[in-house]
């Protein structure tokens, strides 16, 4: 079967405000009631490593001390903010997996931690997602967690294909070796130049289909 692999904020849901709520909690615990997240810094931070995400989420001055643990315990409380309140998923997103999910098998890969992509999977009506792999698994870069997921399913580059929204994402799948669809409806600010392009979820099935048919395969 063939595999699309999706990124998850910005292409699957839109978590971001929780997130900031979330991040800005933990912030204020940890370094006084004058730190400040905006849900603008939040957004640029998606699709980054959660080393990269740290490094940001981290003031430049104060008492630094316990910054490990800060970081530590922002990636935590997201996780249990989000069980209650969780992303956004996009209108008819689950009537688009679900048409996709009838010739393909749908997998996850992102640069976050163990136990966030269960957050999004849990508010889904249908089991829809085959597997999934995080930063958490490899603690590498994208590419590395894709290859990784690729090997587990034994799936070949050709049969598989990257659904992102930012030019991370489309680092990753070149890197990866297989097709890249850039979500120009995502966070990226600057839109990517991409072979590939679809504006809304919904016109996410005929550029699947057009990728595989013009690989060879036939529906």
């Amino acid at each position: 079967m063939r595999a699309i692999i999706f990124d998850l904020d910005g292409t699957l849901w839109d978590a971001s405000l929780p997130i900031t709520e979330a991040w800005r909690e933990v912030g204020r615990e940890y370094f006084g009631p004058s730190y400040e997240l905006s849900h603008e810094t939040v957004c640029s931070m998606m699709g980054k490593t959660m080393d990269e995400i740290g490094v940001m989420l981290t003031p430049k001055s104060g008492d630094l001390s316990r910054k490990d643990e800060f970081i530590a315990e922002c990636f935590s409380c997201e996780n249990a903010y989000l069980s209650k309140h969780p992303g956004i998923l996009f209108p008819q997103e689950e009537e688009v997996l679900g048409r996709l999910k009838e010739n393909y098998d749908l997998y996850i890969v992102s640069n976050c931690q163990w136990g966030y992509i269960d957050n999004f999977i849990a508010i889904l009506s249908r089991p829809f997602i085959k597997d999934h792999m995080c930063w958490s698994d490899t603690e590498q870069e994208k590419a590395v967690t894709i290859k990784a997921l690729l090997a587990r399913h034994g799936i070949d580059p050709k049969d598989a294909l990257y659904v992102g929204d930012t030019q991370k994402d489309k680092v990753a799948a070149e890197r990866a070796g297989i097709e890249f669809i850039y979500a120009n409806y995502g966070f990226e600010k600057t839109p990517l130049e991409s072979k590939h392009v679809i504006n809304d979820i919904v016109d996410l099935p005929l550029a699947v289909k057009s990728i595989f048919i013009g690989n060879g395969f036939l529906e």
